[in-house]
């Protein structure tokens, strides 16, 4: 995550996201009241998590299709509003990065198997999400996880520095928007 995570730097190399995130808001804002909750959102205690916290808001980037559709049914279920990040790996163009409704995506890989998952989770496919309407370029073969990371054989799908960074900007403006109660579009 070198490439594209603002936290990621050597000197962090090893520390949780969270912790590192956690030290730099505070430096920015040492007022900030801040809950930082640090675990794995798994698709069995997903509305658990959410019950603990109330966001006013759900701002999504998990890369796991289970633990995405679980998590956003769930705070469907409970009326809080969300928005998701769809894939932005092998893209580059920024002027082809949209927020519309997950249910008029397309060219997207990562909608289209979350528009199935959430269909089976009785969820609302109206709701925003960021993507990119750039055809993709072809991903690199499947390939064994290495070291100790657990896992299957996956594709490595180049990420370019800018385009999570552009993905999640557009969120928080969305989310912006939102809570002032002014009309961000999703269409």
């Amino acid at each position: 995550n070198l490439n594209r995570q603002l936290l990621a730097l050597h000197s962090t190399l090893g520390r949780k996201k969270t912790e590192v995130m956690r030290e730099r808001l505070l430096d920015i804002n040492p007022e900030l009241a801040l809950t930082v909750c640090d675990r794995f959102i798994h698709p069995s205690d997903a509305g658990e998590w959410l019950a603990a916290y109330t966001p006013d808001m759900l701002a999504d980037c998990i890369d796991s299709i289970a633990c995405k559709a679980a998590l956003i049914a769930a705070a469907q279920a409970r009326g809080i509003a969300v928005i998701s990040a769809m894939g932005a790996g092998n893209r580059l163009d920024v002027s082809r990065a949209r927020i519309r409704s997950l249910n008029q995506t397309s060219g997207c890989p990562l909608a289209r198997e979350l528009r199935r998952t959430l269909k089976a989770h009785g969820a609302n496919l109206g709701y925003p999400v960021v993507y990119s309407d750039e055809p993709r370029r072809q991903p690199l073969p499947h390939q064994p996880v290495g070291g100790d990371v657990p896992g299957r054989a996956r594709a490595v799908n180049g990420t370019i520095s800018y385009l999570p960074a552009l993905f999640g900007i557009m969120m928080a403006g969305h989310i912006i928007q939102t809570l002032l109660g002014e009309t961000a579009s999703a269409s």
